[in-house]
Parts: structure tokens; C-alpha cells; sequence
């Protein structure tokens, strides 16, 4: 039996289907909505990477800085210019480890070579970069350790690449006070030479010359304590409550 088609019904169903689909539309607008918000979402991979890459960089960095200080106190030259190519930082305060007793604190690399190393290995770190009046948190500096190890060929050294004589630690002692409580008349001299300041007071109200004449009357080694006492006052040097009234 044959299949009646009518034309004017399929007509109109093409017709229905050829309309826009108002709702249709608005779901896919919905949709790149909700697809854009996702994208806001998701985490910047690129910058988190970033991070990260900083992150490792920063310990890497460090781990080289305490292995720098290792190799400075034990004068391993190689291993010192391996370190700095590797992103040591000279300018920073390391974990050193002096001994079982003192257990490990913070000291500048150049410091563990003023205490340590070769006038040598100072050079060569004050030639790579080196800050000569860098401090630690007692305000202790290279020139201040090398007055405490008696050392003036290193003072002398330092003085040349511009150390602060008067760079004070955190109880208000420069590396005069230092030399003068020695009696290292030689560091003294040259102290004074670069111009130290005569009138530094202390945190117990002392200046150089309090130490020196207090010294000088305790002391064996009168003629050297004498000089130091006439050197002192001859640079400008006065008493802390002398100084004081003046002041």
C-alpha cells in the first residue's frame, strides 16, 4: 500500500526548525560565561613556577653562603671561588660554627677571615665584592675583629679598602677601645691616623682615654700605656665627664 507524504506538513516543520533558538543561545551564553569564570580561576601555573624557581634559588644561595664561611675559615681557596660562582653571598651573616661550647652563630665572611684566614683570602674577598663594614647584630665589624685578634698588618689591609673606624658594636665600643685596652700602640697610631673618634663614649660612659689612663695605672708596661695616654690626648682626647660638661 503506498505511503501518503504531505508536503505542506513537512514544510512546516522545516519552517519550526529553521527558527533561532532563543533558548538555545541563551545556555550557550551561559555556558562561555561560566567558562570564563573558570578560566579566572585557575592558577597563573607560569607565576606559581616562578615562585618556586625563586624559592629554591633563595635556598641554594643560602646553602652556598655556609658553605662559603666553611671555606674561608679552612682556607680552601677553590672551594671559595666555587661558592661565590655559585651564588654565595659574601654580605651576609652565616651560620659559623667555632666550637662545641660557643655552638654555631651568625658571622660575616669576612670577619671568619679576618679570624681565620690569610691576609690573602681577605684580599681576595674585598676584591670580589666584599663589604668592608658589614656587621652582624652586635654591630661587630671586620676592622673591630681584626683590633680584637691584635692584628695590624689586617687592620692596615682593611683600612685601605675603606673601613669605618668608628663603626661601633652594640655596647658602643669602636676598635680603639679595643686597642687601647691592649696597649697596642702601634693600632692605636694608626686608628688615630685614620681618624677615629677621640671622644667615642661607651655604654659605661668611657672614652679612649678613661681606658687608656685606667691602664696605665694597672698596668706593667707603663711606658707603652704613657704613650698611648699622650697620643690620645695630643689627637683631642678627653675624659667622658670632661667631654660630657663640654658637651
Amino acid at each position: 500500500m503506498p505511503v501518503s507524504f504531505d508536503v505542506r506538513a513537512f514544510a512546516h516543520v522545516a519552517a519550526e526548525d529553521d527558527e533561532p533558538d532563543h533558548e538555545s543561545d541563551d545556555d550557550s551564553d551561559d555556558d562561555s560565561g561560566d567558562e570564563s569564570d573558570e578560566a579566572v580561576g585557575y592558577p597563573d601555573l607560569e607565576s606559581e613556577w616562578n615562585a618556586v624557581r625563586a624559592d629554591n634559588a633563595v635556598v641554594e644561595r643560602r646553602a652556598a653562603s655556609d658553605e662559603l664561611a666553611y671555606a674561608i675559615q679552612y682556607e680552601n681557596v677553590t672551594e671559595v671561588a666555587k661558592c661565590i660562582a655559585e651564588g654565595g653571598d659574601l654580605n651576609v651573616a652565616t651560620s659559623y660554627r667555632r666550637d662545641d661550647r660557643h655552638g654555631t652563630y651568625p658571622k660575616a665572611n669576612l670577619v671568619v677571615a679576618v679570624e681565620h684566614g690569610t691576609l690573602a683570602m681577605m684580599e681576595l674577598l674585598l676584591k670580589a665584592g666584599a663589604d668592608v663594614n658589614f656587621s652582624t647584630r652586635d654591630g661587630g665589624t671586620a676592622l673591630y675583629a681584626a683590633s680584637c685578634e691584635r692584628d695590624l698588618r689586617k687592620i692596615l689591609l682593611l683600612l685601605r679598602f675603606g673601613a669605618n673606624p668608628d663603626a661601633a658594636t652594640t655596647t658602643g665600643l669602636i676598635p680603639l677601645n679595643i686597642a687601647v685596652r691592649h696597649g697596642d700602640d702601634l693600632i692605636v697610631e694608626r686608628l688615630i691616623s685614620a681618624r677615629a673618634d677621640m671622644n667615642r663614649v661607651d655604654r659605661d660612659g668611657y672614652t679612649p682615654l678613661d681606658l687608656a689612663v685606667g691602664i696605665y695605672y694597672r698596668d706593667d708596661r707603663i711606658a707603652t700605656s704613657k704613650r698611648i695616654v699622650d697620643r690620645i690626648r695630643r689627637a683631642g682626647g678627653r675624659h667622658g665627664l670632661e667631654w660630657a660638661r663640654m658637651g
